[in-house]
């Protein structure tokens, strides 16, 4: 009797330690599912900030530019004389602060 209860006690403590072993691997595999949502998480962050930030400097560039070529254009019209009358057509048609001063230059 006390050696079926010792074999009884041992399975006992072999189906325990089974079901740990079972519940470790099932927290493993979670926290690793976790730690890769994550990574992708961030991962995709990181590429959703590059792209703004891409279109960004873009953006800021295109600015350079076209206060660029308002400059040359105001330049070209000093040297050909036509400043008077292309300040004019601005007065007349374009907002003071405007994104369309380069169209009001040029035409």
């Amino acid at each position: 009797v006390v050696e079926a209860e010792a074999k009884a006690r041992v399975a006992v403590a072999e189906a325990l330690e089974a079901e740990a072993k079972a519940k470790a691997a099932v927290a493993k595999v979670d926290a690793e599912a976790r730690v890769a949502d994550a990574e992708a998480a961030a991962k995709a962050r990181v590429a959703e900030a590059e792209a703004t930030t891409k279109v960004r400097v873009a953006a800021a560039e295109a600015l350079e530019a076209d206060l660029k070529i308002l400059k040359l254009g105001k330049e070209i019209d000093v040297f050909t004389g036509e400043c008077e009358v292309k300040e004019y057509l601005c007065v007349s048609v374009c907002t003071p602060v405007s994104l369309s001063v380069a169209h009001c230059l040029f035409f």
